[in-house]
């Protein structure tokens, strides 16, 4: 989690991610952890309250660019997503995103994540919408993210639930600048272990900071330009 990264450090996590091992990767007891982990994140709840912030879902135009930094094994450092026109998926009005590595395709109303393709296949799809964003954003809120998505190059299927909760609103600085940002954190809904975290800003219209806890290996991504319309 974050706060395991800040207080031991990121080839803390790493390792944890590698062994397994939670005490030792950590020197910690994971139901220490957990009863630490339980008194923070209620302790927000007092200072969520005093911020009336509310940050409207955006309108994506054809031409909206955002420039990533990446940290992530395999990958490329650097990744652009481009919004290239509006089309449907399954007769739902979509945005849809392009990047090095296909396209995909996100709901209108909610900018959820419907389905991509690799040149004309489809390659992923959600059969039941997801609900990483729950808009407005307001400092505390709080919903469940249970969805199911396809593999149709595998033919995996997987149905994850999260814990979703925005925890932060805050002023957070990333290569393309420093902007006001809800940070939106999904907890896996049955170990209560971070999975995601993501920080949302108004001014840029999308995602300036990401990280994903939840793969064999932690991937970051940091916003480093951006064009809107």
């Amino acid at each position: 989690t974050a706060r395991l990264i800040d207080t031991h450090g990121l080839p803390a996590t790493v390792e944890y991610i590698k062994s397994g091992d939670f005490a030792k990767s950590f020197h910690l007891s994971y139901q220490a952890f957990i009863a630490d982990f339980t008194l923070d994140l209620s302790s927000l709840i007092p200072e969520m309250k005093s911020d009336d912030t509310i940050i409207d879902k955006p309108e994506w135009k054809i031409g909206d660019q955002w420039s990533y930094a990446v940290r992530y094994p395999g990958d490329k450092p650097l990744t652009i997503r481009t919004i290239v026109r509006e089309d449907k998926f399954e007769g739902v009005g979509a945005y849809v995103m392009k990047a090095e590595g296909g396209e995909s395709f996100h709901s209108k109303k909610t900018l959820e994540r419907l389905a991509a393709v690799k040149g004309r296949e489809l390659t992923s799809k959600r059969h039941s919408p997801s609900h990483y964003f729950a808009w407005p954003l307001t400092l505390g809120k709080r919903w469940s993210n249970s969805y199911s998505w396809e593999n149709v190059v595998t033919k995996n299927k997987y149905k994850p639930t999260l814990s979703m909760v925005v925890s932060d609103l805050a002023k957070v600085t990333v290569p393309a600048g420093t902007f006001l940002a809800a940070r939106v954190q999904g907890y896996d809904a049955r170990t209560g272990r971070l999975v995601q975290e993501y920080w949302y800003s108004p001014a840029t219209k999308w995602i300036i900071k990401f990280r994903d806890y939840s793969d064999i290996a932690f991937r970051e991504e940091e916003l480093m330009s951006f064009t809107i319309k």
